[in-house]
């Protein structure tokens, strides 16, 4: 039986997304590129590949997030070679979703762009 997403989480995800910079961030270029994507009428399967590339982003975020606060509690105020190597892997996650999102987004944008510009 799948659970409620009760108030707390969302409220907890949305504090993330607002406060975090790095999650900020790629909210608002990923809204711009949706917007970008609604300019050039796109195709509605082009416009949910980029939803979905937009969301493996936000959801990696949340899961750095998540583990650098596990270990922030784990291992509160000293440095131990584990801990660095977990924060760094769940920001590298972050950072290759980031890279895997914008190979995805070049695709689906630069071929109408360029026909726009060479066009005009």
């Amino acid at each position: 039986m799948a659970k409620k997403l009760s108030g707390k989480r969302i409220i907890m995800i949305y504090e993330i997304l607002i406060a975090g910079k790095g999650a900020k961030y790629n909210l608002i270029a990923g809204m711009g590129e949706i917007g970008l994507g609604l300019i050039l009428k796109l195709l509605p399967v082009q416009i949910a590949v980029m939803l979905i590339a937009i969301g493996l982003i936000v959801a990696m975020e949340l899961l750095n997030t998540a583990i650098e606060s596990a270990v922030d509690l784990i291992v509160p105020k000293t440095y131990h070679d584990y801990a660095r190597i977990a924060k760094d892997s769940a920001a590298g996650g972050v950072m290759f979703s980031a890279l895997v999102a914008i190979f995805i987004l070049s695709l689906l944008l630069f071929p109408t762009l360029f026909k726009l510009v060479s066009s005009g």
